[in-house]
């Protein structure tokens, strides 16, 4: 059993060439809904597309795999406001984000606790 204080080594430490680095450990969400009510009057909106992108996260530390979400949800159309709204996906990453919120927190971390660079 690991004690918390010990920390494994970084598998990857060393590797130069992106093309040796481990594949990434592709996970599946899914937003995908028959109906979804309009934000703007609440009506029942039937599912008009389904979108699938893919957004970076936060891998695991031992095996030293990068993990990608594949996220498939969905757009709904409202024939009353004739808006198109899609499902919500703001518990992963904020809209039109590459990254999950758990690496940006871990980027604004890591600049909070080295400090900022300061000018010359």
């Amino acid at each position: 059993m690991r004690c918390p204080a010990v920390y494994p080594p970084d598998p990857t430490l060393g590797i130069t060439d992106p093309q040796l680095l481990p594949p990434p450990k592709l996970v599946s969400r899914r937003r995908n809904y028959e109906h979804r009510p309009c934000p703007r009057c609440g009506q029942s909106c039937p599912r008009d597309r389904i979108f699938t992108r893919t957004l970076d996260d936060l891998g695991d530390p031992v095996g030293g795999r990068p993990r990608d979400i594949r996220l498939t949800y969905s757009q709904h159309h409202c024939t009353r406001c004739r808006r198109f709204v899609t499902a919500d996906r703001s518990d992963l990453a904020a809209p039109k984000a590459r990254y999950t919120h758990r690496v940006v927190a871990l980027a604004v971390r890591l600049v909070v606790e080295d400090g900022l660079p300061n000018p010359v």
